[in-house]
């Protein structure tokens, strides 16, 4: 169906943590690997070996919606990280919205909430493979709150002819265990 397989993006970007000499900057092209799971498509990204983030999308009402995510990152053998579930009105793209449409939801982990405002950016045009194509943009903020504490900033811009994930983007600035 055109949404099951790997998937070259062009990335840029970098984590570090609070403690000096953590920077590591993300190689100039990643994968992700989409596999059929539960109740649609398990979307995971590897940038380095020591970070790995899922996402389970799944349609519904004619969107897709995230019903879970998970993210795991270690520095100096110390892993971390967070598995939610998201329910309500968990979408990241919606049919027929316009721009300036928002709307609210929660992803749960065992120590912490993850309370979500997404609100629709715009129809915009994204070159993927040379060819040009339309999607929705929609932006995704996050506060944190539990074991987990921040913020994040997620934007999606999802193909409107097949709802497939063309371009991602997103900032974090969060702590855990004393650890930005």
């Amino acid at each position: 169906d055109g949404v099951l397989g790997t998937f070259s993006y062009a990335t840029t970007g970098y984590e570090q943590t609070s403690i000096p000499g953590t920077r590591r900057t993300f190689p100039k092209s990643t994968t992700i690997k989409n596999t059929k799971q539960g109740c649609g498509v398990l979307s995971t990204w590897k940038p380095i070996d020591q970070h790995t983030q899922s996402q389970e999308f799944c349609e519904a009402d004619g969107g897709v919606k995230i019903a879970a995510y998970k993210t795991t990152i270690s520095f100096f053998g110390v892993t971390s990280g967070e598995d939610f579930t998201c329910s309500g009105d968990s979408f990241i793209y919606k049919p027929g919205v316009k721009a300036g449409h928002v709307w609210k939801y929660k992803c749960t982990a065992p120590d912490a909430t993850a309370s979500q405002r997404a609100t629709v950016v715009g129809y915009e045009k994204v070159s993927v493979g040379g060819k040009s194509i339309r999607t929705l943009h929609v932006r995704v903020k996050t506060t944190l709150k539990g074991g987990s504490t921040g913020t994040s900033t997620q934007d999606y811009w999802i193909w409107t002819k097949k709802p497939v994930l063309a371009k991602e983007s997103g900032k974090v600035a969060a702590s855990q265990q004393g650890v930005r």
